[in-house]
């Protein structure tokens, strides 16, 4: 049974998933008007909601992956829309700061990372010889979803203390009528499903690990090289978008907050953007090592930009900067998810992909030292060389992982397709294969 000319719907399904799912991202937005109802909430606090609803969504991602085992990716989604409007309509009831930590940090960072893993998991088995692709649209929705969603909350919650409360009731409804509606096409392909693209068969030899789980690949150190670059660059993308909206403010004097919701948002539109170039970069060059430096070095020179700007006030550098910080972010998750699923298989994927997305985990506490950086300086200047500092150690790691990869090999004999072949061989050279 071939099903290749369905694909398309499960994947427009999962798009429209992770525009929603990604909302949890646009806490920089969706706090301005509640940082006014709680104005004795420090930066700091603010900063650590998102630190919260960052940890929310790695145990999500890792409870999603070690449910789709069990159960389908629809069931999780079904789960994910109950969380979703549950943590909504208690974040707008709160108040108290711990009160707000748990409803939007936890309950919908959590809800947030089992829709992600279900729909990632689920919709990527029906692209196996286009996975860095499925990732980069599917990725693509999720950085992009809390710039369409921000926009038309600033739009549509009016200057007036407490109206966020009735906006989050109304998102809190919708998410969970869209989950619900689109899990209805969030299914796996069945057993026999080939693309019409997938080559032949063949028996190869090779020093490379394939099919392997989280017990297997946590113990290779190639495996903790990718997974620090990550935790370093995540790093640095989670503090320019938890603090987009206050550079941008210190940076342009008297911008308008619609102006500055835009600007934020345009880090998710080109964060987007990245994720879907990545992904085709990295399926027909195999170039994990072009994306891995090109996000370091676009993390630098948008932190660079950005500096330019607060020191001259400068409305073209601060845009430069955001867009290219933006599309460097872009490039971090699909390089991450194509990685995995090339260097260690698709039996465990959602399980893997688990393992590597907890690199969020510590780098979600960079937005909170961000923000007592900026409570004792008073200066977001010191946030953005926090950034230039994280790309730096990103870079120490990417420069590691070059040097150890081709001895994290073992000797496996396995039967891959050519395109698979292709993938290993551009990405680890000729001196991978005997």
């Amino acid at each position: 049974m071939n099903k290749t000319g369905n694909r398309m719907i499960y994947a427009a399904a999962g798009v429209a998933v992770m525009l929603f799912a990604g909302i949890v991202y646009g806490w920089s937005v969706l706090s301005t008007p509640i940082a006014a109802e709680f104005s004795s909430w420090t930066r700091a606090q603010l900063s650590l909601i998102f630190t919260v609803t960052m940890c929310g969504f790695c145990l999500g991602c890792s409870l999603g992956g070690m449910l789709a085992r069990k159960i389908s990716g629809r069931s999780l989604l079904f789960l994910s829309a109950v969380m979703f409007l549950a943590g909504f309509l208690f974040s707008a009831s709160v108040t108290t700061f711990i009160q707000m930590l748990l409803a939007f940090g936890i309950i919908l960072g959590t809800a947030s990372g089992i829709s992600y893993n279900a729909v990632i998991g689920t919709v990527s088995k029906w692209f196996p010889d286009k996975s860095g692709f499925i990732s980069g649209v599917l990725l693509m929705g999720f950085g992009i979803g809390n710039f369409i969603i921000g926009k038309v909350y600033t739009a549509l919650t009016p200057a007036v203390t407490g109206a966020w409360r009735g906006s989050f009731r109304i998102l809190g409804i919708i998410v969970a009528v869209v989950f619900a509606v689109c899990a209805l096409f969030i299914i796996s392909p069945p057993a026999d499903f080939a693309p019409a693209s997938a080559r032949k068969k063949v028996q190869i030899t090779f020093h490379f690990r394939l099919h392997v789980g989280p017990d297997k690949i946590i113990k290779t150190p190639c495996f903790w090289s990718v997974y620090f670059w990550s935790v370093f660059v995540s790093a640095a993308g989670l503090i320019l978008v938890s603090q987009g909206s206050g550079i941008a403010r210190e940076a342009v004097s008297g911008i308008s907050s619609g102006s500055v919701a835009t600007l934020v948002g345009m880090i998710s539109v080109f964060n987007g953007i990245g994720r879907v170039f990545a992904g085709i970069v990295y399926d027909k060059f195999g170039h994990h090592k072009f994306n891995m430096m090109f996000v370091v070095l676009g993390f630098i020179l948008s932190a660079v930009l950005n500096l330019g700007a607060i020191a001259s006030g400068s409305n073209i550098l601060l845009t430069a900067g955001f867009l290219i910080g933006g599309l460097a972010y872009g490039f971090v998750t699909p390089t991450i998810s194509a990685v995995i699923r090339a260097f260690y298989g698709g039996e465990y994927y959602s399980l893997n992909l688990s393992v590597i997305n907890t690199n969020l985990l510590i780098a979600s506490f960079a937005s909170t030292i961000a923000g007592m950086l900026y409570d004792r300086t008073g200066s977001f200047a010191s946030c953005i060389l926090l950034i230039v500092a994280c790309a730096g150690a990103g870079a120490v790691c990417y420069f590691i992982k070059r040097a150890i990869m081709l001895k994290d090999a073992t000797l496996y004999e396995e039967t891959i397709t050519e395109d698979e072949l292709l993938a290993i061989a551009r990405s680890h050279g000729a001196k991978a294969f005997q």
